[in-house]
Order: C-alpha cells, then sequence, then structure tokens
C-alpha cells in the first residue's frame, strides 16, 4: 500500500497518493513516515490543518524525528504562526544540534519575527555544518 503511494507521488499524482497513504495508514496506523508523507502532500495542495494533523500524529509517533519539527516549523511559518515555527525549530536543534536543517529553520523562523542577529548566528551554523550547500 505504501509502496504504490510512493509511485504515485513520484508520478505527480498527489491526490492519488494521498488516497494511498490514507488507506495505508487505516492498515498500519503506527507508521509516522506515512503520516509525514501525507502531511508533505497536503501541504503542497495547501491543506495546511490536514498536513498539521498529520505533523503532530508523526510527531505523537516518533516524537526524538528532528526532521519532523523542521517540516512542521515550515507549515507553520506558511500559516503565519511564527511562535508555533520558532518552539518547533527551537525542538529540532534541541533533539539534533548537528542537523542543519534545524538551524536554518530556526534561522527563517527568527527572521521572520525581525530577530536578526539570532537569524544570522543559526544560518551561519548551519552553513558551517554543512558547508557549500546554500543554506540561506
Amino acid at each position: 500500500m505504501f509502496a504504490d503511494a510512493f509511485k504515485r507521488q513520484q508520478a505527480g499524482d498527489l491526490d492519488g497518493a494521498i488516497v494511498g497513504y490514507t488507506c495505508g495508514i487505516a492498515r498500519d496506523p503506527t507508521r509516522s513516515d506515512a503520516y509525514i508523507r501525507r502531511a508533505f502532500l497536503r501541504r503542497v495542495k495547501h491543506d495546511f490543518d490536514g498536513a498539521l494533523a498529520d505533523y503532530d500524529k508523526a510527531i505523537e509517533l516518533s516524537p526524538a524525528n528532528s526532521n519532523t519539527y523542521v517540516s512542521r516549523a515550515i507549515l507553520r511559518r506558511a500559516k503565519d504562526d511564527l511562535d508555533g515555527a520558532l518552539a518547533d525549530s527551537e525542538k529540532a536543534v534541541e533533539l539534533a544540534p548537528r542537523n542543519s536543517d534545524a538551524y536554518n529553520s530556526r534561522g527563517n523562523s527568527r527572521r521572520e519575527k525581525r530577530d536578526l542577529t539570532g537569524a544570522l548566528d543559526d544560518f551561519t551554523t548551519a552553513i558551517e555544518l554543512k558547508p557549500g550547500e546554500g543554506q540561506l
């Protein structure tokens, strides 16, 4: 079920992929990766509330996955929830202090909240962790 959903996603059939992940989740609701994938697709389709619910469930199932917090922070910024985005980014940094994406996410949240010094510090750290990848 999940493999079919992923194939649909790769083929650009986002609606079909969402249905596939939904069916897969109904069969095995413990797969945090399925919620993450469906959340991403829902975010792409601007179903921000559905995506948020999926990220929340994924975090409930796998609370130590820093990348899920980064993804939820991106979604929260899209919803103009800058405090929530910053909190998620800070949790991602706490969970994985070597994850450049977590610092990049926190830098974006700080920048949008007009904490330019904090943003610059985070972007600098992100670049130091992964030089040459154009984090900004």
